[in-house]
């Protein structure tokens, strides 16, 4: 009886499809996309207009359901899902009048959740999760507000330790960086800053600091930075002129005038990860010219 039932439902299924396959002309109505050399249906597509409006429905060549996902006016609209050849779920996307929304997830062939992150207005808002495809491990957490890297970000090992953790500020990295190698030990990315002064204010009006990074990279940055600065943001306003392999802060100090600051620098070094460690120093600028 229940071997009828599926004759008859498969039947029913060709009638459908043959039927709509004279209804769509080519604006409206119903559109079957076949496998190529094959009866087999591949995609049905409602349209309206010329436009697709209704449910977009593609299969596997075993006649499994792949993506349904909804359009109004060629827009994506609710929730498009995805499945696996075995029939689970392998992805949800979530949009709103065509752009990203909510919970995005990913799953692997067996069900499990292994990709999750949000939106709000079309980019990303929230934590976004990553886990290995298999063990399910976690291996990177993210957070953003608005689309950009906002407070901490971390990555961890296959085995589940940590492998670094870095603060952003609205895509910017902050201070506080932490890594550790797969045994848990931390990573020491430390390095000596130093400063020398040029006094040139009789022969040239200027007053140079030479700064100078322990164990040089190509890659490195001072900037100028915002003294009242907490936590671990950094503002930056001014990139240090790279003079070989220093780097140099300049102050014009003309005929009767003087400086006399509190300078703040923070270099910024790549590490063997791709984050960035960042350090400070701070001294006090002085200098006349009467």
């Amino acid at each position: 009886m229940r071997a009828k039932h599926t004759v008859t439902a498969f039947l029913c299924l060709l009638i459908i499809i043959s039927c709509s396959r004279n209804k769509f002309d080519g604006k409206n109505g119903l559109k079957v996309i076949l496998f190529s050399n094959s009866e087999d249906t591949c995609q049905v597509i409602e349209y309206k207009d010329g436009k697709k409006n209704g449910y977009l429905k593609e299969y596997y060549e075993n006649g499994k359901l792949k993506i349904i996902q909804h359009f109004v006016d060629d827009k994506n609209v609710d929730t498009a899902k995805f499945f696996h050849p075995n029939g689970n779920l392998e992805a949800i996307q979530i949009y709103n009048n065509g752009e990203k929304a909510g919970c995005w997830e990913k799953y692997n062939p067996q069900g499990k959740l292994f990709s999750k992150i949000c939106f709000e207005n079309g980019v990303f808002h929230g934590a976004a999760y990553t886990y290995s495809y298999k063990s399910l491990n976690l291996i990177e957490k993210f957070n953003f507000q608005n689309g950009s890297k906002v407070g901490p970000q971390e990555l961890f090992y296959n085995n589940g330790k940590p492998k670094s953790i870095a603060y952003y500020y609205y895509d910017r990295p902050g201070l506080g960086l932490k890594e550790w190698d797969e045994n848990g030990n931390e990573i020491n990315n430390d390095f000596a800053i130093s400063y020398r002064e040029q006094n040139k204010v009789n022969l040239e009006n200027k007053l140079y600091y030479i700064i100078s990074l322990e164990n040089p990279e190509a890659d490195d940055e001072v900037f100028r930075v915002v003294a009242k600065d907490t936590g671990n943001v950094i503002t930056q306003y001014q990139r240090l002129e790279k003079r070989g392999d220093s780097h140099v802060l300049e102050f014009s100090v003309y005929p009767g005038g003087f400086v006399m600051e509190k300078v703040k620098l923070a270099a910024y070094r790549k590490t063997k990860f791709g984050n960035t460690f960042i350090k400070t120093i701070s001294f006090n600028a002085s200098a006349n010219n009467f």
